[in-house]
């Protein structure tokens, strides 16, 4: 897996063989928890799990049961089970609480970024720099990274979990220097843990399976016509249990730039979203904005993952639940906006840009 000319899953491999992606965690109990990835006999990337940590979590990767995926129909289910440990999200996000570095863990506290050996820093055709860095409890043990507008510019980009215009047209460069990467946000009320602008990435398949995520083979709603604007950039509105608008085109400024206008147009609705980019193809998911856990599934905070079709839970009584025919569904149908409305807002925005 690579972003443009730099090998992201050499340099990952060798945090992991150098120990360095681990954490330490607290647990209800007051117990700390230490957890992390290192490379097993076989070669591969493997979960492990230190003392303390809790019973089912312990024995699920002792039996080497670390990513365990279930695929159902055209979506799929993933057992994390280092990521149940992960640290717990920033107070009141709920509340879309303006940004203050003082609480925010990406730039403070024993797990900040400074700390942590940097991935890789890349430039795009923008001229904006970003920075990589390792996600200290990852989705997948083949590589997940946490992308950052650049850090060093604390004035202008130490701020809130909301993508910009600009930001949208860096994300849809990065992803087409990364094709075979997942590029996913999380707004506030939408999946985001922690309220620092950043941007997840990995794998864009499941494990060897190759399987594209299902917003992937979604098809354009018949009774909406796409929009075609300049540059030869197409946005439609998806037949797809959540309301979403894939935005399509070769030129990574231009499309950014309907994206950001698009995402906009959301914004002003008032709407909790995610956006997933994948090589010339991005999607915006319109959510309710109190709709960040479906009634079906009320343990499992939905995130750009879920949106796209891959649902990653935290134990086996959640992969049982999310598998049950017509579950993913019936969870993204709960959270979504309306679609038409939103397409309708949307359609405004990119007509006035």
């Amino acid at each position: 897996m690579r972003l443009g000319d730099i090998d992201l899953s050499a340099r990952w491999r060798a945090l992991v063989s150098a120990g360095l992606i681990s954490a330490s965690v607290k647990q209800p109990s007051g117990a700390a928890v230490e957890y992390g990835l290192r490379i097993g006999e076989s070669g591969a990337v493997e979960e492990w799990v230190g003392d303390g940590a809790p019973d089912a979590v312990r024995s699920a990767i002792d039996a080497g049961a670390g990513r365990s995926t279930v695929f159902y129909g055209a979506y799929a289910a993933q057992l994390q089970l280092v990521r149940t440990l992960r640290p717990p999200p920033a107070a009141n996000l709920q509340d879309l609480p303006p940004y203050d570095a003082s609480t925010d863990s990406f730039v403070v506290g024993p797990l900040r970024l400074q700390i942590r050996e940097k991935l890789a820093r890349v430039e795009c055709g923008s001229g904006r720099a970003w920075d990589v860095y390792h996600n200290v409890s990852p989705c997948d043990p083949r590589l997940h990274a946490l992308l950052f507008p650049d850090l060093s510019d604390e004035a202008r980009n130490w701020r809130r979990q909301a993508l910009n215009v600009a930001d949208c047209v860096d994300m849809c460069w990065l992803a087409r220097a990364a094709p075979d990467l997942l590029l996913g946000f999380n707004s506030l009320r939408a999946g985001a843990s922690q309220n620092h602008v950043h941007i997840h990435a990995w794998p864009a398949d499941f494990s060897s399976a190759g399987r594209p995520y299902a917003v992937c083979e979604a098809g354009v709603r018949a009774d909406v016509p796409a929009l075609v604007l300049r540059d030869e950039v197409v946005v439609a509105l998806l037949e797809y249990p959540v309301a979403c608008i894939r935005v399509t085109g070769r030129d990574a400024a231009a499309a950014g730039k309907a994206l950001g206008a698009a995402l906009g147009a959301v914004e002003a609705l008032g709407l909790a979203h995610n956006v997933v980019a994948i090589d010339e193809e991005a999607y915006l998911f319109a959510r309710r904005a109190d709709g960040e856990r479906a009634a079906e599934l009320p343990t499992l905070k939905l995130g750009c993952s879920e949106m796209a079709g891959c649902f990653h839970c935290q134990s086996h009584e959640e992969l049982k639940r999310v598998a049950a025919p017509g579950a993913a569904e019936r969870a993204l149908a709960d959270v979504s906006a309306s679609p038409l409305q939103v397409w309708e807002f949307v359609v405004a925005a990119l007509r006035g840009q």
